[in-house]
């Protein structure tokens, strides 16, 4: 499903760098959204947005959810296409993404949104090449999937790293991951919003409902791989280390899409602050005490969301 708080996200992305194409949904989406909603959400100015709401209270205030096709329908995408691993169900592609791809669908799609799929999936491994063959040179994949909290309702739940490993490693031109922690008990209420700038952090371990949040870009000029497998952190060895970093400076370097607009609550901002400020003094101290800490190093870290907590509290979406 397509919910509100990922609609949002895929809007605010969208204002980035327009998501046109051929556009592929893994599964047949529902979106947590009704038409005056999703109208609203997609327009481009508020007056706009108000203009829609009257549209559809004159139009009878329908709150039947819609589906994928209305609300790509927003976006000026030539096919919207959706995978599923059975028939009946309305996907217009039939594949089990724990099996290898054909050859006939590399290439062949500029936005690939995955739903909730790879939580699913047994062989993760197979799935991220097949997803990375899928897109064209410059075509985008937006993966949300469980981190915590979901059991019973996935086989699966992800460290975010894992995704930033792979596309780091694998060479694509951008990849920005997010972590979402629900704020209520139902799928549409709002998700609090943290920017994970390495996707590495063991501060927002948590019980709570969360979701990691990938948007990975391929490269315009082919040279992104699909076949290279990560190695966790603390595993690799010095090349491989070297390599990584290597790769990750450039991606940083490169890239030019701003931090997401999120509503800033102020109690919620309060608490988040005091919290990270909490981390991040007792980082200081204990490098202080190993005579490791380097205040001009901790200032840049910490301007880059890297000094102690690695991550960034952007508000609610």
């Amino acid at each position: 499903m397509i919910l509100p708080t990922i609609a949002k996200m895929l809007v605010q992305e969208h204002r980035f760098r327009p998501i046109t194409g051929r556009v592929l949904c893994l599964g047949p989406q529902l979106v947590g959204m009704h038409k005056g909603q999703v109208d609203a959400l997609c327009a481009e100015s508020p007056e706009e947005a108000s203009r829609a709401m009257a549209l559809w209270r004159e139009a009878g205030s329908d709150t039947s959810r819609v589906d994928d096709k209305y609300f790509f329908s927003k976006f000026p995408i030539s096919q919207l296409d959706s995978l599923d691993v059975v028939e009946g169900f309305g996907g217009t592609l039939i594949h089990d993404l724990n099996k290898p791809l054909s050859e006939e669908h590399h290439n062949k799609f500029d936005f690939i949104l995955d739903g909730g799929t790879f939580d699913h999936l047994v062989q993760i491994g197979t799935a991220f090449k097949s997803v990375a063959q899928m897109l064209k040179p410059g075509g985008r994949v937006f993966h949300y999937n469980a981190a915590s909290g979901y059991i019973g309702a996935a086989y699966v739940s992800f460290g975010p790293d894992l995704f930033y490993d792979y596309y780091v490693v694998n060479r694509f031109e951008d990849c920005r991951i997010h972590l979402l922690r629900g704020t209520g008990p139902h799928a549409d209420d709002p998700f609090y919003i943290f920017y994970l700038p390495d996707a590495r952090t063991k501060k927002l371990n948590s019980a709570m409902h969360q979701m990691v949040v990938c948007l990975a870009e391929k490269a315009f000029d082919g040279t992104s791989t699909c076949d290279v497998l990560p190695v966790e952190y603390t595993y690799r060895d010095q090349a491989m280390g070297e390599a990584f970093t290597r790769e990750r400076v450039r991606m940083l370097k490169n890239s030019k899409r701003p931090m997401l607009t999120c509503d800033r609550p102020w109690l919620s901002t309060v608490r988040e602050t005091m919290k990270k400020t909490k981390i991040e003094v007792g980082y200081a101290v204990e490098r202080w005490r190993a005579n490791k800490f380097v205040w001009l190093k901790f200032r840049r870290d910490r301007k880059l969301h890297k000094a102690g907590t690695s991550y960034a509290y952007l508000g609610r979406l």
